[in-house]
């Protein structure tokens, strides 16, 4: 039997903390544990098992501090998290470690030359970004792992300078529901979902494009669902720009496709993302969708312009806009593209994109 480690920062506990990374974190190794793999999750932070796991995974605490400063955060992490994994790698031997990068990839790197294992590691953020000095030296050092995981042919372009053979492009799953959109049914509305930060989200952008839309069409309101740092940020911001009755912050729910269902039309405005679960779980429900042609290019795998949704460049307010009301102007055409989207992500269908994590290990 295959054992594999998975190795991340923390993980999804009773709904909370449960992103799109996380999501598919905890998706991974339950699925390869029902198609037969011994899978151990390792968390560094976290100090119980979540509810989010399944019965047939293990797994294992590290129970490290998140520290403040930059010294304890990164030297004092560094000599913790090599004592405490090395231990388990004492205790067990492990065939593959996927890691999903962040700090503890130089020591999961360092160990695989004495313990033997193959390092997976799988690159959920946008290559592009989060550029600090960490995350450079980190993708340069991704040459030297066994495999590379990609979630767009975009962000493997970004990695020139490994060997093709191995990085992979697997893209996150999504499950279609029974249930789905329908215009007799959606109401005035417009919908996002996902973490409340702007500097990536850019919820601010969407705000701007509503309150223009508002104008035109004062009895449609706004919905955003998800939490975040810049939840008070964008209260303030909802505030300066007279839209307290028409915009509401739902916080994060359980499930948001059941909420979306009801919503008139979806619209994400990122910047960079990976593959973006939000827009899958859209699309998967037959809503009609608006997106940003976000780095590295996880979008333009999902949508086909005119054919299954919008594409808009990032940052373009009055683009957006237009789409919107091109949506509330013709529910026909609405309907359509949602319905094409339905069609168009099966082949994002769970049972496919595990089958291509197992032909890599």
């Amino acid at each position: 039997m295959t054992k594999i480690l998975i190795v991340h920062s923390s993980y999804p506990h009773n709904g909370k903390n449960y992103g799109g990374a996380k999501k598919m974190i905890t998706w991974l190794g339950n699925n390869l544990s029902e198609k037969g793999c011994n899978v151990t999750f390792c968390s560094i932070y976290d100090i119980e098992r979540p509810d989010s796991l399944g019965n047939r995974t293990n797994y294992i605490e590290l129970k490290i501090n998140r520290y403040k400063s930059f010294l304890k955060r990164n030297l004092l992490f560094f000599i913790l998290f090599y004592k405490r994994i090395k231990l388990l790698f004492n205790k067990e031997q492990f065939d593959y470690v996927i890691s999903f990068g962040e700090t503890s990839y130089f020591v999961l790197l360092f160990l695989k030359y004495i313990y033997r294992y193959k390092l997976i590691v799988s690159e959920r953020a946008d290559p592009n970004h989060n550029n600090g000095l960490f995350d450079i030296i980190r993708r340069l050092c991704y040459r030297y792992s066994d495999i590379v995981v990609c979630q767009s042919g975009g962000a493997k372009q970004c990695f020139h300078y490994i060997n093709s053979e191995k990085i992979k492009v697997i893209p996150n799953p999504i499950t279609i529901p029974e249930y789905e959109w329908a215009k007799e049914k959606s109401e005035k509305t417009i919908a996002t979902s996902g973490r409340l930060y702007i500097k990536q989200k850019r919820q601010d952008i969407l705000l701007e494009a509503f309150s223009i839309v508002h104008k035109k069409y004062p009895e449609y309101k706004l919905h955003i669902y998800g939490d975040g740092p810049d939840y008070k940020l964008l209260k303030a911001y909802i505030n300066k720009l007279g839209l307290d009755s028409s915009v509401t912050l739902f916080g994060c729910v359980k499930c948001v496709q059941q909420k979306l269902k009801d919503d008139g039309v979806f619209v994400l405005t990122s910047d960079y993302e990976g593959v973006p679960n939000a827009l899958l779980e859209a699309m998967a429900i037959g809503m009609p969708c608006i997106s940003t042609k976000c780095s590295p290019g996880g979008a333009e795998m999902l949508i086909q312009n005119n054919k299954n949704g919008y594409l808009i460049e990032c940052g373009n307010i009055n683009d957006i806009a237009d789409c919107i009301s091109s949506f509330i102007d013709n529910k026909e055409l609405a309907q359509a593209l949602g319905k094409e989207a339905r069609i168009s992500i099966r082949k994002f269908d769970p049972q496919i994109i595990i089958n291509n994590w197992i032909e890599i290990l």
